[in-house]
């Protein structure tokens, strides 16, 4: 008998934690970003202010941000949700480490064609280590499968 999208896409999850892991890794990501990017990253980013977006432009555009956080987060999750061995917060950190290179690879290349500074670069690509590595805890520590 064949399954149906939903059922083989969804079938495995449990809702309930999937989406209290969801929305704590959300809110995770969002407040480490702005952090890291709005506060310590931030002497880094006025050395090249042709480069980015004015400060009032960047707050009408937050709508997006926050969208494209929604989807890293759901996406972060639910990969998880797909290999889980129920091994525990070091299960979680280390899929939080193997995300962390994919992410700071993908940004740290942006000094290919940005011209930003290489230590903006080697910070871009330590940043998701920070973020990403907790994210994976708090995804292992939530999210159980179903029994």
């Amino acid at each position: 008998m064949l399954k149906t999208c939903c059922e083989t896409w969804l079938g495995h999850l449990n809702i309930k934690r999937f989406m209290a892991a969801y929305a704590a890794v959300f809110v995770w990501i969002v407040v480490a970003e702005m952090y890291l990017h709005g506060t310590c990253l931030k002497p880094l980013y006025e050395q090249t202010p042709q480069l980015w977006r004015t400060v009032e432009d960047m707050q009408n555009q937050f709508v997006w941000m926050l969208l494209g956080y929604l989807i890293i987060a759901k996406t972060f999750v639910y990969i998880y949700t797909r290999g889980v061995e129920g091994k525990g917060w070091r299960e979680g950190a280390r899929y939080g480490f193997l995300m962390s290179w994919i992410f700071g690879s993908f940004m740290a290349m942006s000094y290919v064609w940005m011209p930003i500074s290489e230590r903006l670069a080697v910070y871009w690509f330590i940043l998701p280590f920070v973020v990403f590595i907790p994210a994976g805890i708090l995804t292992a520590l939530i999210y159980k499968p179903k029994a």
